[in-house]
């Protein structure tokens, strides 16, 4: 479906001949709820494409060995139109090849007109990209910055509208380069959970990075979810720096000052966070932005930027 087809413009709630026009609105997708663990599915596609191996493996070889020991946790919570015709392994295979944004047009039916896209794909600049890398991954970010390094992570703990199975959350970890500020995503850890599973998350990515802040948005039943989240870093031992962060600005205004540090190359970003960066392109039209919300807290820390004033409550 082209974004501004007939069909596109009679099936939108806000198309000029959408509503009020007589018609029925019914619109069908392939995949009506993708699996829990896209953050799988993202390597599982970087190892495919030979940006990253499994088992001394990858390409066809390697996604395969990847798929066959991850299968179960891959396909979880996931649900399609048509199994018979299409399950969600083939619709993801599909999905790899053709590429996200032909799969939201063909098979989703979500068409997106870019020029109401806020992030352009040619604005990002990539540490990873296999044509010219800076970086291999995540440790050669680290070890090539060195005692420049300082690392922020940040966490948008959202359960949407349905608290008893869990939404996507995201929890993003950057480093900036202390000295010129420039800013490498090296985390963006996309899945559906608990708040009990986010709280056991971001522990463990505290045993693996050194973080100088954690920032958890606490609009609304999220306070209850930081003050866990302090107690659980406490019990393991864990005494990183914790900031709540109650917004009072449009989330729009504040995912929209991310642009101009993509366009000016402050921020690079890794070719294995699929989910992210999908969100970003699809931003604001895309059916997720809890990546890009994270994103912004955690850059807007780093760079000691002002959020809403008075906002924050300092925990550690």
């Amino acid at each position: 479906m082209h974004y501004d087809s007939l069909l596109a413009n009679l099936t939108h709630p806000d198309g000029t001949l959408g509503r009020g026009a007589g018609w029925e609105r019914y619109i069908y997708r392939a995949v009506e709820r993708f699996s829990e663990r896209m953050d799988l599915w993202d390597r599982w596609e970087q190892i495919r494409f030979g940006d990253d191996e499994y088992e001394g493996e990858n390409g066809d070889r390697g996604g395969e060995l990847f798929l066959e020991d991850h299968r179960a946790e891959m396909l979880a919570g996931a649900r399609v139109l048509w199994k018979p015709r299409e399950d969600y392994e083939a619709l993801m295979r599909m999905r790899a090849v053709e590429g996200h944004g032909a799969f939201q047009a063909e098979k989703q039916n979500e068409p997106l007109d870019p020029e109401h896209c806020l992030f352009a794909e040619s604005s990002f600049r990539y540490w990873d990209d296999p044509r010219n890398p800076r970086y291999k991954d995540e440790d050669a970010v680290l070890r090539g910055l060195g005692y420049r390094a300082r690392i922020y992570g940040a966490c948008d703990p959202s359960l949407g509208r349905h608290p008893g199975r869990g939404d996507y959350s995201a929890i993003i970890t950057i480093v900036k380069n202390r000295h010129t500020d420039r800013i490498y995503v090296i985390g963006a850890d996309t899945a559906r959970r608990s708040p009990d599973e986010t709280i056991e998350r971001i522990v463990q990515l505290s045993r693996i990075y050194e973080y100088e802040t954690m920032v958890v948005e606490t609009n609304q039943f999220q306070e209850l979810l930081a003050d866990q989240l302090e107690q659980a870093l406490q019990k393991r031992g864990r005494y990183i720096y914790l900031e709540r962060v109650e917004h009072r600005s449009h989330k729009q205004t504040r995912i929209q000052s991310l642009q101009p540090l993509i366009s000016h190359g402050k921020l690079w970003f890794s070719r294995r966070h699929q989910t992210l960066l999908e969100q970003l392109r699809q931003y604001p039209l895309g059916a997720h932005d809890d990546g890009p919300d994270a994103l912004e807290m955690a850059v807007h820390e780093a760079l000691d930027l002002s959020h809403d004033a008075g906002a924050y409550q300092i925990l550690m």
